[in-house]
């Protein structure tokens, strides 16, 4: 999934703890006019000399917040200031001040949805820096130090709150009203474009970091020995480390572009094979598909693997480790995505279509039953969600 290397070094520091509320502000050169959310909406025009509260805009379509949303103006330096990326998909990324290279968080990056003239932002997963050392900032960087040699890996970041953006107009630079996003503690993000000038996701930003000097050639390809060795042919999607045959050693469950799910032991990679030969998934979808390893209760181990499809349904398939994985119970659906509770829940949300227009949300928890050995459906956990139009 890496396309353009070019982009990590432009924004190889993001971080989720300011995602909300840190800003700082660059100057440049002015991008081109992007689309207005009071093209699709109502909004109350803000006179400069006024200067009044920002104005809520009502019922945002998708179009209207698809873009790339930075703090601080419509402006943009040798690097962008603090973003978000919101893509079609319904996935997004964060990505911090570039210029900001003491940062060891790479970012953020989960999905969204509007209600109202609101967008919701649930984080899934989060790219931290591990090791290296601090030394003192050279180049383009207007942080006091960098981090250098340090690893970047993946995390879970499930357990995250939701951020929530509200769709208003503010006065601009140039004195007249212009559509933003703006936090619940009054951050704004000014929109400067509809799309970013590249199309990495963070996942991808992770594997250029680590990508040995002279690898940039090597695009949508993830390093690791053991994979390379027994499918020397294949792209790397993610992977999930664990010891599962309690070994001591770190075995690796990998997905594989070509939809094969496989099992790599630490002891030999001869003792690898294929869990799955045909995983379905939309290849080409932005929203990165997610491996976790889970514990529902004290003797169980499972994988859990999710994996995304045009237009934005998630679906979810346990794998029971025993003598190697087995698959359990039929496959989890969710076309709002399906989020860990935590090792004994998973919620699964879907629209419910009204007969007049319009759609609601129906909620389904799922929780682990350790004599069949499945998730059930809780219904006291269950809700039906009326949404505002």
């Amino acid at each position: 999934m890496i396309r353009h290397v070019g982009f990590v070094l432009l924004a190889a520091v993001a971080v989720l703890s300011g995602c909300r509320d840190h800003s700082s502000n660059q100057a440049a050169v002015a991008v081109s006019p992007v689309p207005s959310l009071t093209d699709h909406s109502a909004a109350v025009t803000v006179a400069p000399e006024s200067r009044p509260s920002p104005s809520p805009v009502q019922a945002l379509p998708d179009s209207a917040v698809v873009g790339a949303w930075q703090v601080g103006g419509t402006v943009v330096a040798s690097g962008y200031n603090d973003v978000y990326i919101l893509r079609e998909d319904h996935s997004f990324d964060f990505l911090y001040n570039s210029m900001d290279c003491s940062k060891e968080v790479l970012g953020v990056s989960g999905t969204w949805d509007i209600s109202g003239a609101s967008v919701t932002l649930t984080p899934k997963w989060k790219a931290i820096l591990v090791g290296g050392t601090k030394e003192i900032a050279m180049g383009s960087c207007a942080s006091d130090y960098e981090i250098q040699n340090a690893k970047a890996e993946v995390v879970d970041d499930h357990g995250a709150p939701a951020i929530v953006l509200n769709a208003v107009t503010a006065q601009g630079s140039d004195g007249h009203a212009q559509d933003v996003l703006e936090s619940g503690t009054g951050v704004k993000y000014w929109k400067i474009g509809d799309s970013f000038d590249s199309s990495e996701t963070l996942k991808e930003m992770v594997a250029a970091h680590n990508a040995a000097p002279g690898d940039e050639e090597e695009e949508s390809s993830i390093e690791y020995y053991d994979v390379r060795t027994m499918f020397p042919q294949e792209q790397l999607l993610d992977y999930a480390d664990y010891d599962f045959n309690g070994d001591g050693g770190m075995d690796r469950v990998a997905l594989l572009k070509s939809h094969k799910l496989i099992f790599i032991s630490s002891v030999s990679e001869q003792d690898g094979y294929v869990m799955d030969g045909d995983l379905d998934f939309d290849e080409d979808f932005d929203n990165p598909e997610t491996l976790k390893v889970i514990h529902p209760d004290d003797k169980t181990i499972l994988l859990y693997v999710d994996r995304t499809f045009f237009p934005g349904v998630t679906v979810g398939t346990f794998y029971k480790w025993g003598e190697g994985f087995q698959p359990i119970q039929d496959e989890l659906m969710g076309d709002l995505g399906l989020q860990i509770e935590d090792d004994k829940a998973i919620t699964a949300n879907n629209k419910v279509y009204r007969s007049e227009g319009g759609w609601d949300i129906q909620s389904d928890t799922y929780t682990w039953d350790s004599a069949s050995g499945t998730y059930a459906i809780d219904p006291g956990k269950s809700r039906f969600v009326k949404r505002k139009d």
